[in-house]
Order: C-alpha cells, then sequence, then structure tokens
C-alpha cells in the first residue's frame, strides 16, 4: 500500500494539469484553423498578421502547459519505477521463518541445562504435566484482559479471564464476541508461541475446544491480521498485540 502511494503521488497534479491543457488544446486549434484557411480568401495583412499573432499565443500558452503535463508524467514514471524495487511485502515471510529459525536454534542452545548432579530433572517435569501450576502468568493475562475483554470477548473478571486462559476451573467460561474469532486465533498463535515446546499444543488444542474454535479454522485464519493486506481492524488488533508480546 506504501509503494501504491509513492507510485501514485503525483495522480491528482496529473488529473489537474491534464484538464487545463485540454482547455488549451481548443482555442489552438480554432486558431491554427483561422490562421490556416485565410488565404484561402480575400483578406488583408493586418488580417493575416492578427491570425498569426493569435495562433502563436495560442500555441506558446498550450505548449507551456503540455511541457508541464510532460513533466508530471516523468516524475510519474521515475516514482513508480523507484516504488516497484520494493513492492513485495517480505516481512510476513521473515516473520514465519523466525519461528523456524527459533525452533532448530533451540536444538542447539538450550534454555536451561540440566545440572550434574540431577540428569532426569527436565524428565520428571515432562511426565509430571498434571503439575502445571500456570501456563501464563498474572502480569501478561492482565494486560490482554485490558485490550481484550469488551473488544475480542464478553465482560469478564480478571480472576475467571485468568483461570480460564490457564485451563483451570473457574465460575464463568470465556466466551468470543461476534466477528472476532480471527482476532482471537491470533492471539491464541502469539500465546501459544509464549508456552514452552512440550506444553504448546495441548494448551492450545485445549483452548480451541473451549472456546469453539475448530482446528482447521485455526490453521487458515490465524496469520490473517498480519498477512500483506489485512483490514483496518485487523491491523489495528495486530499493532495492539506487538506492543503486549514484543
Amino acid at each position: 500500500r506504501v509503494c501504491y502511494n509513492f507510485a501514485g503521488r503525483y495522480d491528482a497534479d496529473i488529473e489537474a494539469q491534464l484538464r487545463v491543457t485540454q482547455n488549451l488544446s481548443k482555442p489552438l486549434n480554432e486558431a491554427y484553423n483561422r490562421y490556416d484557411s485565410i488565404g484561402y480568401r480575400v483578406h488583408t495583412a493586418a488580417e493575416e498578421k492578427q491570425a498569426e499573432k493569435e495562433y502563436e499565443r495560442c500555441k506558446a500558452e498550450y505548449e507551456k502547459e503540455k511541457e508541464e503535463l510532460d513533466r508530471l508524467y516523468e516524475l510519474e514514471r521515475q516514482a513508480r519505477k523507484e516504488s516497484l524495487q520494493y513492492i513485495e511485502n517480505c516481512c510476513g515471510d521473515i516473520y514465519k521463518l523466525s519461528f523456524h529459525f527459533m525452533e532448530i536454534l533451540a536444538k542447539y542452545i538450550p534454555v536451561e541445562k540440566d545440572k550434574p548432579d540431577e540428569p532426569s530433572k527436565q524428565e520428571k517435569q515432562q511426565d509430571a504435566p498434571k503439575e502445571q501450576s500456570e501456563y501464563f502468568d498474572a502480569e501478561l493475562l492482565s494486560l490482554i484482559h485490558k485490550v481484550c475483554v469488551g473488544e475480542q470477548f464478553e465482560d469478564i473478571a480478571t480472576q475467571d479471564f485468568y483461570a480460564n486462559m490457564n485451563l483451570s476451573s473457574c465460575k464463568k467460561e470465556l466466551k468470543i464476541k461476534a466477528r472476532e474469532k480471527i482476532r482471537v486465533c491470533y492471539l491464541i498463535f502469539l500465546m501459544s508461541e509464549r508456552l514452552p515446546k512440550q506444553d504448546r499444543d495441548k494448551w492450545k488444542n485445549i483452548i480451541l475446544k473451549q472456546l469453539d474454535i475448530d482446528e482447521n479454522y485455526y490453521k487458515s485464519k490465524y496469520k490473517e491480521p498480519v498477512s500483506d493486506f489485512p483490514s483496518d481492524s485487523n491491523q489495528k488488533f495486530a499493532k495492539e498485540m506487538d506492543a503486549i508480546f514484543r
């Protein structure tokens, strides 16, 4: 969109100048016809000189405005040539690749190494998923609650929102507002990326089921807010989430 706007920056000026030039072409043609046809009828030298003078005046005015129009067309051509160098938006591809690169890096640079005297600590943690006290801390969920409740989700107390997102039992279920499911899918994706790999799919599958979101729908829609041409509402939501998750 930025590239198209840059390429069309002279459109209004060209349209205005084109009208001026076209308006001058009619009197120029009339002056030329009078000057060209004067030799075919009886006339005086003064009449011929006046017709020539009028033609030259109209021609000068027209050529001056035509020159300005040509200048604007050249500027437009240069702007289009420049913008075409950058019109392919690579940000989406880079964003997707970053997650693949992080998974590869995690294999070579562990976040936390096991202590020599506790070789089975990580295995014990993986074998006991029931002991998962929370997936997300209160600070992160509080920020999400402030932005999303009332917009993407129906009104719900902070403590109930916290419990729903951490898959704990609570009095009130979390419900998505109408026409907000795509943005919730993007939120779920961002939240799942914050989790350890062994918890990611489990949490995502359960929260999708609780919110009544089909897995195929999620897979096809969760990247729409950061697609090449997002809607204004999706773009606004993506910026709000970026401020929370960056």
